[in-house]
C-alpha cells in the first residue's frame, strides 16, 4: 500500500502542484484550506485595461493573480504590449501556458528574490510596472521595488478566504503520512482543523512556510531548497529515495 501525502491546497486555485506531485509513488489526497473570491473593482479594471500600452512591464505573482488577470483584462497575446515579468517558474509557466510570452523570471517563487533580482536588472531604467495582486500579500515586493525607484501601480483581483473548518471533511491521519504546504496561509487554515501527528514527516515549499509551521507545530519540516513546485517535488522524492536507500542497506 501506498503512502498517503496530504497537500493543502486553496480550493478553486489555478496552481497544479498536485498534479506535479501525482508523478511520486505516494496516494495524494489535496485537502482545501481556503478559495479565492474575486474582488476587483470594474472601474479600475476599465482604466487600467486603457492604459496598459503605457506600461513597460505586467508583473505576476502568482498563477492565480496571472489567470485572473487575463481573463478580466482579456487582450489576446498578439496585442498584449507590455513586457511580462513572473516571481518564480510556477507562475512564468502558468503564463505560458495561457499563450503569453515571459520575459523575466526571478529563480525562486519568493517576493524578495524577485525584487532583489528585477532592481538589479531594471532599476536604473525608470521603468513602469504594473502589479495585479490580492487583497493581501505574503511578501513586501511593491514596497521593495518603489525603493529601488521603480514606478509600481497595483491592482487588486482577488482575496483568499479560509474555509469555514465546519465545511472541511473529517480525515484520519498516521504517524506514516506525509503532509506538504505552499504558503504560511495554508499551514494556518489547515491547523485550524487538523492536527498533524507526531513523528509525521511534513514539507513547506520555502522558508517563510516553514517558519510558519515551525510556529504552530512541533516537528521536524523538510523545506524545499527551490521555492517553487518543482523545488518541492525534488524535496519530497530525495526524502522517499533516501527511505528507499536506508531500507535497502538494512
Amino acid at each position: 500500500m501506498q503512502r498517503k501525502l496530504f497537500l493543502a491546497v486553496v480550493e478553486n486555485g489555478a496552481a497544479e502542484t498536485d498534479a506535479a506531485l501525482a508523478t511520486l509513488p505516494l496516494d495524494i489526497h489535496p485537502v482545501p484550506v481556503s478559495r479565492i473570491v474575486r474582488c476587483a473593482c470594474r472601474r479600475e479594471l476599465a482604466e487600467t485595461a486603457a492604459r496598459m500600452p503605457r506600461f513597460d512591464w505586467l508583473l505576476l505573482s502568482s498563477a492565480n493573480a496571472a489567470t485572473i488577470f487575463f481573463e478580466l483584462v482579456n487582450i489576446a497575446p498578439t496585442a498584449f504590449s507590455p513586457r511580462i515579468a513572473c516571481v518564480g517558474p510556477d507562475t512564468a509557466a502558468r503564463v505560458q501556458a495561457l499563450g503569453y510570452r515571459v520575459d523575466f523570471i526571478s529563480p525562486e517563487h519568493r517576493g524578495d528574490a524577485f525584487a532583489e533580482a528585477f532592481a538589479q536588472a531594471h532599476g536604473e531604467e525608470a521603468v513602469s510596472v504594473l502589479l495585479p495582486r490580492p487583497e493581501k500579500m505574503g511578501s513586501h515586493l511593491a514596497e521593495r521595488l518603489h525603493d529601488a525607484g521603480i514606478n509600481v501601480s497595483q491592482l487588486v483581483l482577488y482575496r483568499t478566504e479560509a474555509l469555514s473548518p465546519d465545511s472541511m471533511p473529517d480525515l484520519h491521519f498516521d504517524p506514516a503520512d506525509l503532509f506538504a504546504f505552499l504558503s504560511p496561509s495554508g499551514v494556518k487554515h489547515f491547523l485550524r482543523r487538523y492536527a498533524i501527528p507526531q513523528g509525521a514527516d511534513v514539507f513547506a515549499i520555502g522558508p517563510s512556510t516553514a517558519a510558519a509551521l515551525s510556529e504552530s507545530w512541533k516537528g521536524s519540516v523538510h523545506t524545499a531548497q527551490a521555492s517553487s513546485r518543482n523545488g518541492l517535488l525534488d524535496a519530497v522524492r530525495a526524502f522517499l529515495d533516501n527511505g528507499r536507500i536506508v531500507k535497502e542497506q538494512t
